[in-house]
């Protein structure tokens, strides 16, 4: 399955960031909803060769679990961070 799947987000985000420039809240939601749309393509393609997710069903729920307090977590840092600082702020 090597090679079938890759990250897009390191492609996409500099995109949107420049696109959208300034406004955080856009390009953390129009992040999550390529991110979204590109997660449940895979899981159909995934399923359609033939991908036994329920031989990590465990596993899933865990990551499941990981990226809903990510996203929990996200969304109180989000508020602090000023776009306009430098590291030297």
């Amino acid at each position: 399955m090597m090679g079938l799947d890759g990250a897009a987000g390191p492609l996409t985000l500099p995109l949107l960031i420049k696109a959208l420039a300034g406004d955080k809240d856009r390009v953390v939601a129009t992040n999550a909803f390529f991110m979204g749309f590109s997660h449940f393509a895979k899981i159909i393609v995934f399923g359609l060769i033939g991908f036994s997710f329920t031989d990590y069903g465990g596993l899933l729920v865990f990551m499941v679990a990981g990226a809903i307090a990510g996203s929990w977590l996200g969304t109180l840092l989000r508020g602090k961070i000023n776009l306009n600082c430098s590291l030297n702020c």
